[in-house]
């Protein structure tokens, strides 16, 4: 773990210098608040999430691939968690498994082409093969692989995807594939919708990061800073460059839902309830 991710886990998480974790006085006080009102006197959480529907809706009729994109983080998987029970369609939430088949569906060839030479091109130019290096090759193949086998399943149209790490999260709403041109990105967005969670509350983003870190999870990045600052400032590009893609997804026609992850998360399922009944009328 970097410097900044310490420097971070400290701020939220303080400990003693025997390693226990310092409680802040702030926690102490609403947890004893609690105990005293007791479970039953709590009022019904106003954000409790809506009771699941019932039936399924007929599939989407083109855009079956919902992808999910957003800074690290802030609470992508947490939505998708709880979208997914209450949705109307019977939404795959992972990728099919691979079959080596050429079968009677071809993936677009071409691009899928181009983003494996430049791939390639990248783990060759690099001065070393780490380990890191290494693994990241492997994912991001691995990526390109299973964005192939949903696309072949989307499109026999009796299966729809909506997935929180996909294509569009790993390369093109990155700095990768930021001045790719419009011809390309249009027919990699073809039968696509975009969901894209941003978050104003940096101080509430700070405190999730220090979260995962705590908790052992993947950091999107942000392992590598030395600082809290250049944890800031790796988050602020994150959200400016995300923002800048979902408005230029919008742009070239894709249908692209935008929310914020410091909202009540029940207000984010409405949202997102709401946005695929729109994705159900489209042609």
């Amino acid at each position: 773990m970097g410097q900044g991710l310490r420097e971070l886990e400290l701020q939220h998480f303080g400990v003693f210098a025997d390693g226990r974790a310092r409680v802040s006085a702030k926690l102490r006080r609403a947890v004893r608040a609690v105990r005293r009102l007791g479970a039953r006197a709590l009022p019904q959480s106003p954000t409790a999430l809506p009771v699941p529907r019932h039936g399924s809706a007929s599939l989407p009729p083109r855009y079956r691939i919902v992808e999910m994109i957003g800074p690290s983080c802030v609470g992508k998987s947490t939505l998708h968690r709880n979208a997914i029970r209450v949705l109307d369609c019977a939404w795959q939430t992972t990728p099919p498994a691979w079959q080596d088949s050429t079968g009677s569906v071809t993936a677009d060839a071409d691009t899928m082409e181009t983003l494996i030479q430049w791939r390639l091109g990248r783990a060759l130019s690099a001065n070393s093969w780490s380990e890191k290096r290494l693994e990241g090759l492997r994912t991001d193949l691995a990526t390109i692989q299973q964005d192939l086998a949903v696309r072949r399943a989307a499109a026999t149209g009796q299966v729809c995807f909506l997935l929180d790490e996909g294509l569009f999260k790993r390369f093109v709403a990155t700095r990768k594939f930021a001045n790719v041109d419009d011809a390309l990105l249009r027919r990699w967005l073809e039968g696509r919708a975009i969901v894209h969670l941003s978050i104003r509350d940096r101080q509430e983003a700070l405190r999730r990061i220090a979260g995962r870190a705590r908790g052992g999870n993947r950091l999107g990045g942000y392992d590598s800073c030395a600082s809290v600052e250049e944890i800031i400032a790796k988050l602020d590009a994150k959200i400016a460059l995300n923002e800048a893609q979902a408005a230029r997804f919008a742009d070239l026609g894709a249908p692209v839902l935008s929310l914020f992850a410091d909202d009540p998360i029940a207000q984010n399922v409405e949202a997102l309830r709401a946005f695929e009944a729109e994705l159900l009328t489209l042609k």
